[in-house]
């Protein structure tokens, strides 16, 4: 058996007869002896876009020297750079320091400057904020970094693939494994083109994403389907048009995100069509990014990762993502292919009609395809809300501009009142950008791992305990757990499939980051405990530790309470005095614990504390003996109280306002009995020095 991972030539891949019953085990017993024949990498990574790159750089060198990365475009970002040419897209939707490098955050804006490139950088909002890169200059700064030398020239070392992996397959054997597979096992890659490779552990870097398609469009999709095809969704647009068959051609855009205002202004740009008309049953809405900037750091995502109830957590991440949103960039781009040209001296008419027209707070009510024609016969009305809108305007008599001519509403480029009764039109195309959903729970690529939990067609991974090292300046999410690891295999997850443990930036370079951090530290433990005979298969755990810790209802549960939901549900529950007396006389109604109700009460004076990275720990002495059943201790958001009852009288110490906010779900008490010592744990939310203790 060789450890080497070249090039595709040297693997013995041979392929095997696979009848998927719907009964089939997810495991395949495999001899030494064939296993001993085949190349068995370390690691294999399952795509080559930015989520499989980002990660990717977060391993150590050696890790990433072994790894194997299979794609289907074969390439590193080629995915990303066909998709963003496709759609039209002419600049990153993230700042140029969103690097997929996990060590050189500058690479993208040295290439910029080094080539003399910086008129292809664009301010979204406001000049203080970095500009966003064109998907050009973005593309090739990742290609030169890539290709070029520094850190070792890791990276064009790394073997890449071109084939798409179709299954995964935990891999068991009754006999003693040679090499890797010591402890838990492996995993079996089938791909598209009949290879297959075994490897200690993989990366899925991609997910199965459907396209949401009105109703009343899905009849009309694809010709296996029953349509004419000429409904498409942002797999099969190509604004481009290189056959040349939108020339002279009316086109329909559905959809108010990036991906519809993209596509249309590509086709204008980019192919001969007569006419594009972007169409969205809301109002375009203008934002940076894809969330909003809170759930960048801890405190926006404070509610999310003290919750374990999944379902909460699923619907986080669909409250937060701003669906149907633009940026700036995007914004002018669309406003300058919708307003109609100034005429010229020279010209005789007054203005040129823009090739690109804007219906907002509109729907389809009905559509029909004439055969005779070719063209869709499509009737399209203001919506329910945008009717009762327009009655008020007109009651008030009111005409809203915006003071600024370069953001003013996009509904100044047509008249509302044009579609206030039902108006028929017809388009040779119709383009459906109405956004995706993620489906794991029909994805094959994992349909053979061992079962889990779906929330919104997110998969609950495993959560392993995080060790977090830090140095002088940086700062993490504050977690305990981590690892984006499927249940009892080696099989780890990056990108949209983490959402329900990293959050709503799972799909965003912030979130690539952030996994890839997680995965990195986790599989490279777990590939040093694997390697030792005698120690415990650590992908043997699954999800059974999480099953008995439910949650209150979703319909109980929102952002917006989460962790004060949370804060009430500690560990022992305790009599607490009214709230209004929380920050003067105490939390917890001792009188309710006591013996009796003389009995002595002290306020301890003297304690001592330290600031350990993400925690904080007080200690104190007690003046005679005491039992850990007797200690009973609160926590709130930025005070904290206990209480040790012993045989002569009761001790407090009570802190009404700390310096700072802690984890009242994760901060705890140890009571060492024989040295009536009590240690008090807080865990903060960021590895900050505390000035002082408390305020």
């Amino acid at each position: 058996m060789t450890m080497r991972s070249n090039n595709e030539n040297n693997n013995n891949n041979r392929k095997k007869d696979d009848d998927d019953d719907d009964d089939e085990e997810s495991q395949v017993s495999i001899s030494p002896l064939e296993m001993s024949e085949r190349d068995i990498y370390p690691l294999l990574f399952v795509g080559a876009g930015r989520c499989a790159l980002t990660t990717l750089t977060h391993f150590p060198e050696n890790r990433q020297r072994a790894s194997l990365v299979v794609d289907a475009f074969g390439g590193w970002l080629e995915s990303w750079a066909d998709r963003a040419m496709r759609l039209g897209m002419t600049h990153a939707r993230y700042p140029i320091t969103q690097t997929p490098f996990a060590s050189s955050s500058m690479a993208i804006q040295s290439f910029s400057s080094r080539m003399g490139r910086n008129e292809e950088l664009a301010y979204s909002g406001s000049d203080k904020f970095a500009p966003l890169p064109s998907t050009r200059l973005y593309a090739e700064a990742c290609a030169m970094k890539i290709r070029s030398d520094e850190d070792g020239g890791i990276l064009k070392s790394v073997p890449i693939v071109k084939d798409e992996v179709t299954s995964l397959r935990k891999i068991e054997a009754n006999e003693e494994y040679p090499g890797l597979l010591k402890r838990g096992g492996g995993i079996l890659a089938k791909t598209k083109g009949g290879k297959e490779f075994i490897a200690a552990q993989v990366v899925v870097c991609c997910a199965k994403k459907e396209a949401v398609v009105p109703e009343k469009l899905k009849a009309f999709m694809s010709k296996e389907s029953g349509g004419n095809g000429r409904v498409k969704t942002s797999e099969s647009i190509n604004v481009l048009d290189p056959e040349g068959t939108l020339s002279g051609k009316r086109l329909l855009v559905v959809g108010g995100g990036m991906t519809a205002a993209s596509v249309a202004c590509g086709a204008v740009e980019n192919s001969k069509v007569k006419s594009v008309t972007l169409l969205h049953r809301r109002n375009f809405k203008r934002r940076e990014f894809d969330v909003e900037p809170e759930y960048f750091g801890a405190k926006g995502l404070r509610p999310f990762h003290n919750s374990e109830d999944f379902e909460y957590r699923a619907k986080f991440i669909d409250d937060a993502k701003g669906r149907g949103t633009i940026n700036g960039v995007t914004w002018k781009r669309v406003r300058s292919h919708s307003v109609a040209s100034k005429a010229t001296a020279t010209t005789q008419s007054k203005s040129s009609p823009p090739k690109l027209r804007v219906v907002e707070k509109a729907e389809i009510v009905s559509i029909g395809f004439d055969e005779n024609t070719k063209q869709f016969s499509t009737t399209i009305e203001l919506t329910d809300v945008a009717k009762r809108e327009l009655a008020a305007k007109r009651a008030r008599s009111i005409i809203e501009v915006d003071a600024d001519d370069d953001f003013q509403a996009l509904t100044m480029t047509v008249e509302e009142a044009s579609y206030e009764t039902p108006k028929v039109e017809h388009f040779d195309e119709i383009w459906v950008c109405c956004g995706t959903v993620v489906s794991a729970e029909t994805d094959p690529l994992l349909s053979s791992l061992p079962k889990t939990s779906y929330f919104n067609g997110y998969p609950q991974l495993v959560e392993t305990p995080l060790v977090w090292e830090h140095g002088p300046n940086e700062v993490s999410l504050a977690k305990e757990k981590g690892g984006c690891r499927w249940p009892k295999c080696s099989v780890f997850v990056s990108g949209r499939y983490a959402a329900l443990h990293v959050g709503p930036v799972a799909s965003l370079p912030l979130g690539y980051r952030t996994a890839g951090k997680e995965i990195a530290t986790i599989s490279t433990k777990a590939h040093k405990q694997s390697l030792r005979m005698r120690a415990e298969n650590p992908y043997e755990s699954g999800l059974e530790a999480n099953a008995s810790k439910a949650s209150t209802s979703l319909e109980t549960r929102s952002k917006d309470n989460a962790l004060e939901d949370a804060s009430k549900s500690n560990r022992r529950k305790n009599p607490r005095l009214p709230p209004v007396l929380w920050q003067k006389v105490g939390i917890i109604d001792v009188s309710k614990l006591l013996p009796s109700e003389n009995f002595p009460r002290v306020d301890l004076q003297t304690y001592s504390h330290e600031d350990v990275g993400f925690q904080i720990k007080i200690y104190f002495i007690l003046p005679e003996e005491i039992e850990s059943e007797n200690v009973k201790m609160e926590f709130l958001e930025q005070s904290f109280e206990i209480w040790a009852i012993c045989a002569k009288a009761a001790y407090r110490v009570f802190l009404p306002k700390l310096y700072k906010t802690i984890i009242p779900e994760r901060s705890s008490v140890k009571v060492i009995a024989k040295k009536r010592k009590i240690i008090v744990t807080m865990q903060k939310y960021d590895n900050y020095e505390w000035r002082f203790l408390k305020v």
